[in-house]
């Protein structure tokens, strides 16, 4: 198997001091992930689960408590600060909020050129110019020259994701990181943005991890989707196969949660989501942290956390009993 384009190992984030009552908030507590070239893969999970701060320290826009994050083979933990700048023109955030991320004060030209600037990309100022319509043409915002000139504020609010995207394109990344990228904008552009990401991917060969807690939204692009609970990945596959047949009870109750394509299909009791409150990270529970949630929990399961582990080609899932709920 060929090295992964992104690669993170039993990363830990702890928020807080480790030393203090409780040992801090445990925001990751031993996740691995990893995403090829050209790959889409869904973070999902409710708020709160760690998937933003997944990210954030994938971008090494936060330092990790422990575990590695490794870019095309390279710890970025050990990078001199010249090589992380190099790195980073390989990786690029796309923020959840469009109406935040983009400085009011710039031009869209200006905004989508900065990265360029920083970088010593493009070339003379009428070639990076031309390089920023190119980058305005490719995110659907035609014709190029009616964006160059305006502000943020005159855009609506799929038109400044564009601008976002073709800003975090403008390096030539590997790797778009892209946080809620949709949760913030209208139902009815929704999916022109994420049909513009699985575009980009194909056609540029950029691997994009997803973070969103809607699995509609990872099942309309992703390949492969990974589950969060309380800092720990529960469950991961080929999206297909883990949404068709959940094999984590909490995987179950996010699937049950969303809208049926089907209205006459009646949920089972077992899988609506538990009304119990999510554990605080800063608390958790012995044993498996969904245990006061989940409708199957047993005394093993309050007493043993069960580990991430195999149950078909690409699947895995953290459940005493992954193999049952699978069969439902």
């Amino acid at each position: 198997m060929s090295a992964p384009l992104l690669a993170i190992r039993d990363l830990v984030k702890v928020y807080g001091a480790p030393g203090a009552p409780g040992g801090g908030v445990r925001a990751l507590d031993g996740v691995s992930l990893r995403l090829d070239s050209g790959e889409m893969v869904a973070l999902v999970g409710e708020s709160g689960s760690g998937k933003s701060t997944l990210l954030a320290v994938a971008a090494a826009l936060e330092p990790a408590t422990a575990g590695r994050v490794e870019l095309e083979g390279r710890d970025l933990a050990t990078c001199s600060r010249s090589e992380l700048r190099a790195l980073r023109r390989r990786v690029q955030v796309v923020f959840q909020d469009p109406y935040e991320s983009l400085d009011p004060r710039q031009t869209i030209g200006d905004i989508v050129a900065e990265p360029l600037v920083v970088h010593g990309l493009g070339g003379a100022p009428d070639e990076r110019t031309a390089r920023v319509r190119e980058l305005l043409a490719e995110v659907g915002l035609e014709p190029p020259e009616f964006f160059l000139a305006r502000r943020p504020a005159e855009l609506s609010g799929g038109q400044r994701q564009r601008v976002a995207i073709a800003s975090a394109l403008a390096t030539g990344p590997a790797l778009l990181l892209a946080d809620e990228p949709v949760s913030m904008l209208d139902v009815s552009v929704r999916a022109e943005i994420l049909n513009l990401l699985a575009r980009l991917r194909r056609t540029h060969r950029i691997a994009v991890l997803l973070v969103t807690h809607d699995l509609a939204t990872a099942a309309a692009v992703a390949e492969r989707v990974a589950v969060m609970y309380l800092g720990r990945i529960v469950e991961e596959g080929p999206t297909r196969a883990v949404l068709a047949a959940p094999a984590h009870p909490y995987t179950r109750a996010l699937v049950a949660a969303n809208p049926a394509a089907d209205p006459s299909r009646r949920r089972a009791r077992d899988e609506t989501l538990p009304r119990a409150e999510r554990a605080d990270a800063a608390a958790l529970p012995s044993g498996c942290r969904f245990h006061p949630r989940c409708p199957r929990a047993e005394e093993r399961c309050r007493a043993d956390e069960p580990a991430l582990r195999p149950l078909a080609p690409g699947r895995a899932a953290a459940c005493h009993f992954a193999e049952e709920v699978a069969r439902g």
